[in-house]
């Protein structure tokens, strides 16, 4: 075999082992119902029963620290107060959003009503709802968000229709993301009122970057110096002699 041969092999390799060391998931949600609940993530209760649908879950495979979800949203959703509008809402006609907290897991406030949201949850839900979020709507970035804690979402963009990709930072011991909406009487008070809730959004979703909190080295790693000893070690015993 020559050197340029053991070459592109090892480079190959390195190749191969740098892609399976990424870590990433996506996926559609082909028709998330305006009727999906987001505070009955997770089995999550409160002092009485709420109506609507149980919200889409989402298994996060992948641990660790600073992994990063991203969205596209399309489709439109409609309820009793309001008309049609996307997955960033829209005006309430009424006060804003203003939900309570319910059970463990945190209310929201914001301007509009019936936008898409989401939650992340661990194995277990908290035993206390944290601080109820603010809405952001045109942020870059979101990168405190806490087990339990419902953030918005809308279309995933810094504008309704257009903008960048809004990025979300997973909370550290997150194992399962929950996509659904916040209703109730008038968009006040505690959660409800989604029997009169119609339509649908499609969500496409995605989960990349993984750092795990205690460094251990891959088998991809591994193999990448593995391959990169082998290779210097050929290309040393192969250089020729001075004469």
């Amino acid at each position: 075999m020559t050197r340029n041969s053991f070459l592109v092999i090892a480079l190959s390799a390195l190749t191969f082992a740098s892609s399976a060391s990424a870590s990433a998931q996506s996926g559609t949600v082909n028709s998330l119902s305006a009727k999906s609940n987001i505070f009955l993530a997770g089995g999550n209760s409160g002092p009485t029963g709420i109506d609507g649908f149980a919200p889409y879950q989402i298994s996060i495979t992948a641990g660790g620290t600073g992994r990063v979800a991203t969205f596209g949203a399309s489709g439109s959703t409609t309820c009793g107060c309001l008309g049609t509008q996307g997955p960033d809402g829209g005006p309430t006609g009424n006060p804003d959003t203003n939900i309570n907290s319910w059970g463990s897991i945190a209310g929201i406030s914001g301007p509009g009503g019936m936008f898409l949201v989401g939650v992340f949850l661990g194995d277990q839900l908290p035993l206390v709802a944290p601080q109820r979020r603010s809405t952001s709507p045109s942020a870059s970035y979101f990168n405190d968000i806490l087990l339990g804690q419902v953030f918005f979402i809308g279309d995933g963009l810094t504008g309704t229709g257009t903008g960048n990709t809004q990025q979300f930072w997973i909370p550290d011991d997150a194992t399962k993301l929950f996509l659904g909406f916040v209703d109730g009487g008038s968009f006040q008070g505690n959660p409800g009122a989604y029997s009169d809730n119609n339509g649908a959004l499609v969500v496409n979703w995605e989960i990349q970057g993984t750092t795990p909190s205690t460094p251990v080295p891959e088998p991809a790693s591994a193999g990448m110096v593995l391959v990169g000893g082998i290779a210097l070690g050929f290309m040393r015993t192969r250089r020729p002699r001075n004469s």
